[in-house]
């Protein structure tokens, strides 16, 4: 069992979702008594469209009001919205069952100007404002393949999924991510950290259409990791997919695509015992750390170490006090040259070979030592024989 097991989890599964839409009929042509009444009033001579004279547009305009009921939106802005949709429907002659997200976003338009021209706002297109912000609420929740991406700015999801979920669910799990993060010591840079963080999660709920972490899926993952075109969420994917694995939400974090093919070059490593590698190669994936690499050729050398010195020793789960307090004398003996791979070596100017680490150089390979073996104490790979600080 995980160490997160404990964490709290959201055991309220109250939240249902704000449209079933199967209890719909969502029959994509218009009846013929459908299309006549759009006409007639949508026609040459608009009238009023009110809610206690809905008559036969009752199957298309129902959905469009409960949803707006849901969001608690106002109701001179509930009675807008409803009339620009049942507009689109009479100018395109179906209803909005069969519009596609480019429909949509035609109607939504580029600005808040053009849309107040194309819906009659003469005045001020500050009124249309409000309207043209729910057109997307509705193509969310009434047409749930529909990318998000695709309907929504980055700065429109947060409110979105206040709306549908709750902000009390969202926190609940945006806590349940970040003391994960945490208690690796992954940093989130106060408000715009946590900020960025929620951002990620907000994005990977709404996609799902759920709130809750425990319906979140590796596909799902996958497929945002490679898709999603905000670089922001991208950015913070595989700190989340780690939080996740740890929570025992999904069975493997995401892996790094470039970091791949660098591993393939150093399983060649004769130098290094096979099993060391695979710890090695194991943490890389695991980590939250922004840049492994610098820790992973620490630990790597350390491996180097091992196999000349203590060749039976080709696991972390084998370090013992003593062991970890060697490690610590050979990196402040260290000198350039030492431990490193071929390929470094080579790089290294042979009149530099054989002198003393710099004391920076030093700090690195204790920090990645330290940094390794915490982890794998955090993680329960390995049973905690000593403390790596």
């Amino acid at each position: 069992m995980s160490q997160y097991s404990t964490f709290s989890s959201t055991r309220d599964r109250s939240w249902s979702r704000p449209v079933k839409i199967d209890l719909y009929d969502r029959t994509p042509s218009l009846s013929e008594q459908e299309r006549f009444e759009l006409e007639r009033r949508f026609g040459a001579t608009p009238l009023p469209l009110r809610k206690e004279n809905w008559g036969v547009l009752q199957r298309l305009l129902q959905p469009l009001y409960d949803i707006l009921t849901y969001i608690d939106a106002p109701r001179p802005i509930r009675t807008d919205v409803i009339r620009v949709v049942a507009i689109e429907m009479h100018r395109r002659r179906s209803s909005f069952w069969a519009w596609t997200v480019e429909e949509w976003k035609d109607i939504i338009g580029p600005d808040r100007e053009s849309f107040a021209q194309q819906y009659g706002w003469q005045q001020t297109a500050h009124s249309a404002g409000a309207p043209r912000q729910l057109l997307p609420f509705l193509a969310y929740l009434l047409c749930p393949s529909y990318p998000i991406d695709a309907l929504f700015d980055a700065s429109q999801m947060l409110p979105l999924a206040r709306r549908v979920f709750s902000n009390r669910l969202i926190e609940e799990v945006v806590q349940r991510i970040s003391t994960v993060l945490r208690s690796w010591g992954y940093q989130l840079h106060g408000r715009q950290g946590y900020a960025k963080l929620r951002m990620t999660i907000v994005y990977l709920l709404l996609c799902n259409r759920s709130p809750y972490l425990e319906d979140l899926s590796t596909p799902l993952l996958e497929t945002v990791y490679s898709s999603c075109t905000i670089p922001l969420v991208r950015g913070q994917m595989l700190q989340v997919s780690h939080a996740l694995c740890a929570l025992n939400i999904i069975a493997k974090p995401l892996s790094r695509g470039k970091g791949a093919k660098r591993s393939e070059e150093n399983i060649k490593d004769d130098d290094v015992s096979e099993e060391w590698i695979k710890w090695c190669e194991r943490w890389r994936q695991q980590t939250t750390r922004e840049h492994p690499d610098t820790v992973y050729y620490q630990i790597l050398k350390v491996g180097r170490w091992l196999k000349v010195t203590h060749p039976d020793i080709t696991s972390p789960a084998q370090w013992t006090y003593e062991l970890a307090l060697e490690s610590v004398a050979m990196a402040n003996e260290l000198k350039r040259g030492e431990w490193v791979s071929a390929s470094q070596l080579s790089r290294t100017p042979p009149h530099r070979i054989g002198q003393p680490l710099r004391p920076a150089a030093k700090a690195l390979l204790l920090g990645g030592i330290r940094t390794f073996f915490r982890d794998c104490q955090e993680w329960d790979w390995i049973p905690i024989r000593f403390n790596p600080f």
